[in-house]
């Protein structure tokens, strides 16, 4: 019977810090307001023009892949 009860109590345990973590982490609010480094400070957004799309302050990312499109 002792097996049982340390069982429940373990589960139960960890159900219950499974659910304060839970509750704690949706509670966090992004934020923008960082100390940044300057080639990361500003977030990127589009201008849409017809069929046109410009993406502004893209961060200069340079990628390889040996697949042609």
């Amino acid at each position: 019977m002792k097996d049982d009860v340390c069982g429940v109590f373990s589960r139960h345990t960890h159900a219950v810090s499974s659910k304060v973590v839970l509750l704690w982490w949706l509670s966090l609010k992004p934020s923008n307001d960082g100390d940044w480094q300057a080639d990361a400070a500003r977030t990127a957004w589009i201008e849409v023009n017809g069929d046109q799309v410009t993406i502004r302050n893209l961060r200069n990312n340079n990628c390889w892949s040996d697949r042609t499109v």
